[in-house]
C-alpha cells in the first residue's frame, strides 16, 4: 500500500518536472531543424553549413541557460520544501536577474567575438566563414550588419554584372561593419582585373568610409583608379544600406579601360586641339600593407617634403592627413608610422592628439 502510494507520488513528480524539461529540449532542437530548413531553401547550402558550424556556440549559450534555470529551480525547490517561501522568492528573483545579465553579456560580446570564433570553427576566410560569423551574431545579438541573405544577393548580382560586361569588369562587395579591416572583401568577380581575391583588404575609398562612419557618405560617380601593374580602371562606388539607412557595405565596379584609353589617345593625336584634362587615377592595392605604404607616400606629397626632413608641425599635419584617410584603422599602422617618421610611440600619439584637436577647432 505504502509502495503504491510512493510510486504514484513519484510518477506525479516525474510528470510535473521531467516532462516540461523534455518538451523544452525538443523545442530547442526543433528550432535548429527549422533554422536549417529555412536557411538551406532561402539562401543556400553554404549558409546551411554555417548553421551547423555555429552549433557549438549555441550549445554553450543553451547550457549556460540550463545551469542557471535548473540550478535555480532545484535550490528554490529545496527552500520550498523547508517552507521558506520568502527565501525561494528571493532566490527566484536573483536567478532571473543573473540570467538577464548573462544574456546581455552574450549580446555585447556577439559582435566583436563572432569573427574570431567563426575563423576558429571554420578553416580559412571563405564564404562559409562569413556566413558562420553572421549566424553567430544573429543567434546572440539578433541582427548582423550584412546578413547572409544580403551577401548571397550581391554575390548573384556581381556574377550577373560580370557576365553582362565581360572579363574586364570587376565587381566587388566590401563589408563596412567587419571587425577585421584586413579582410573586408566578401564577394568578388573577375578579381584578376585588380589582382584581388575573397578575403582581401579595402581600397582607399573603403578605408575612408570605415573611418568616417555613417555620416556624410555618398555614392561616388565614375572616377579613375589604377592597379599596381598599371591598368587604368573606370570605377564606381555604391553604398549598401540597411533598413535604417546605415551604410553596411560597398558595391564597387571597376572596368579595365586601359586599351580604350590607348585608342582614345591615338585618336586624340588626330582630332585633339590640346589640353587632355587628364586626372591622376587613385591606386587600387592588393593588400592592406601596400595600402598603408601608399598613404604614407601620399602624406609626403601632401606636406611637400620627405618624412625625414619634416619639422614637428609638418609631422603633425602629415599624421592628421593619415588619420583623416583612415590609415590608423589598419593593424600595426602606428608602429609603421613611428618607423616612417622616426619618432617614438609617445611622440606619435601626442602628434595625433594635436592633429585631432586642430581638426576639431576648425
Amino acid at each position: 500500500m505504502v509502495e503504491n502510494r510512493n510510486n504514484r507520488l513519484l510518477n506525479a513528480k516525474l510528470n510535473k518536472y521531467i516532462v516540461p524539461g523534455i518538451m523544452m529540449s525538443l523545442a530547442l532542437q526543433l528550432g535548429n531543424i527549422v533554422d536549417t530548413i529555412f536557411v538551406s531553401n532561402l539562401i543556400g547550402v553554404e549558409a546551411m553549413s554555417a548553421v551547423t558550424m555555429s552549433l557549438p556556440v549555441e550549445t554553450i549559450v543553451q547550457l549556460t541557460g540550463y545551469c542557471l534555470g535548473v540550478g535555480g529551480s532545484i535550490a528554490a525547490g529545496n527552500m520550498l520544501g523547508k517552507r521558506d517561501k520568502e527565501g525561494a522568492s528571493k532566490l527566484f528573483s536573483a536567478t532571473f536577474i543573473v540570467t538577464l545579465v548573462v544574456g546581455l553579456l552574450f549580446s555585447l560580446i556577439a559582435f566583436p567575438a563572432a569573427g574570431p570564433i567563426a575563423r576558429f570553427l571554420v578553416s580559412g576566410d571563405g564564404v562559409l566563414t562569413t556566413y558562420t560569423r553572421d549566424y553567430i551574431r544573429i543567434s546572440l545579438l539578433g541582427a548582423p550588419p550584412m546578413t547572409p541573405a544580403q551577401i548571397e544577393f550581391y554575390k548573384r548580382l556581381a556574377h550577373g554584372l560580370a557576365l553582362q560586361f565581360g572579363p574586364n569588369c570587376e565587381v566587388v562587395v566590401h563589408d563596412l561593419e567587419t571587425e577585421d579591416v584586413d579582410r573586408s572583401i566578401v564577394v568578388i568577380e573577375n578579381g584578376h582585373v585588380s589582382g584581388r581575391k575573397l578575403g582581401d583588404g579595402p581600397s582607399h575609398i573603403v578605408l575612408e568610409s570605415m573611418h568616417e562612419g555613417t555620416a556624410n557618405v555618398h555614392d561616388r560617380e565614375p572616377y579613375l583608379t589604377k592597379t599596381a601593374d598599371g591598368k587604368l580602371l573606370k570605377s564606381s562606388t555604391i553604398f549598401i544600406r540597411n533598413d535604417e539607412g546605415k551604410p553596411v557595405g560597398i558595391l564597387g565596379i571597376n572596368f579595365d579601360i586601359t586599351l580604350m584609353k590607348a585608342f582614345e589617345r591615338s585618336l586624340d593625336a588626330f582630332t585633339g586641339t590640346g589640353g587632355t584634362g587628364y586626372t591622376e587615377p587613385e591606386p587600387i592595392t592588393k593588400n592592406i600593407g601596400d595600402l598603408l605604404e601608399d598613404l604614407l607616400h601620399e602624406c609626403e606629397q601632401f606636406v611637400g617634403k620627405p618624412a625625414a626632413l619634416m619639422t614637428k608641425d609638418e609631422r603633425i599635419r602629415a599624421i592628421g592627413y593619415l588619420d583623416r584617410r583612415g590609415a590608423f584603422l589598419i593593424s600595426k599602422s602606428s608602429e609603421r608610422a613611428c618607423e616612417f617618421f622616426g619618432i617614438s610611440k609617445y611622440s606619435f600619439y601626442s602628434y595625433l592628439n594635436e592633429a585631432k584637436a586642430a581638426t576639431d577647432d576648425k
